[in-house]
């Protein structure tokens, strides 16, 4: 298996996406808890995270930077402007950057921190936490691609796309799985109205079969994608992933509410 060599990680954010990935990644040994520097501005977050892990905890984003060859962003996107005015200087020249922030093209990070460090943008999903994301990576450095590659392939699997596709991805692979929980909570809903007791083991047989279905439909759609260099996308605007998974499960409660009334 191929793994990430002796280069030093920096996660900026350990909060369920940035936790996940690097507990994919130490959980499969594509790299050495002493590898590892986690940095978040809640502080006992990190604390706890290092401790469990047993990683490095850089007390500062710029003791991070000093000491890591590859920085992970897994804070919240509305966060990097901020992080970038304060932090930018801190780069150095080629340093790597993969990016996990929805919306933000490989060109507003550039623009944010420089154009000296190396950039990949990535999607992953929530299949993370347990090992089943289906990752998705743009860039233009070939050793930063395979490098992010390897990093994600600890929590799923990965590829590789065009970054105009991104957006689309961000609303599929991203908020995706917000229908699937929905339509959980429909079924789970309508097993209790028919006599089912809450918390049945008769549910879970088929949220295990919907849950493998779910994940096995959405790595076929990314696969076709990668394989089809005139796939098209649809809108060209901008997708945050908290946003559209927010309007998802806005829309569903709309439905849920105009089908109530109609009876």
């Amino acid at each position: 298996m191929k793994t990430l060599g002796n280069k030093k990680i920096g996660v900026v954010g350990v909060g369920n996406m940035g936790a996940s990935i690097l507990e994919g990644v130490l959980t499969r040994r594509l790299t050495t808890p002493s590898n590892v520097w986690v940095y978040d501005k809640v502080v006992n977050r990190a604390k706890s995270f290092a401790c469990r892990l047993h990683v490095c905890r850089a007390s500062s984003v710029a003791e991070l930077f000093k000491k890591t060859d590859v920085v992970l962003l897994a804070m919240k996107p509305q966060d990097l402007a901020n992080f970038a005015l304060e932090h930018r200087s801190s780069f150095r020249m080629g340093q790597g950057v993969i990016s996990i922030l929805a919306g933000m093209t490989t060109e507003k990070i550039a623009q944010a921190l420089g154009k000296h460090v190396t950039i990949v943008r990535a999607m992953p999903n929530l299949g993370a936490k347990v090992g089943q994301s289906m990752t998705v990576i743009c860039g233009k450095n070939k050793m930063a691609l395979s490098f992010a590659k390897t990093l994600f392939s600890g929590c799923g699997e990965v590829v590789m796309l065009p970054e105009k596709m991104l957006d689309l991805v961000t609303a599929i692979s991203g908020s995706g799985p917000a229908y699937f929980f929905n339509v959980m909570e429909l079924l789970t809903d309508f097993g209790v109205k028919q006599g089912l007791p809450p918390g049945s083991q008769g549910f879970w047989p088929f949220k295990q079969d919907w849950s493998r279905a779910f994940s096995e439909g959405l790595q076929g759609i990314l696969r076709g994608a990668a394989a089809e260099s005139d796939f098209q996308k649809g809108d060209d605007g901008s997708c945050d992933e908290n946003v559209t998974t927010r309007e998802i499960q806005k829309s569903f409660s709309a439905g849920a509410s105009s089908g109530h009334e109609s009876k």
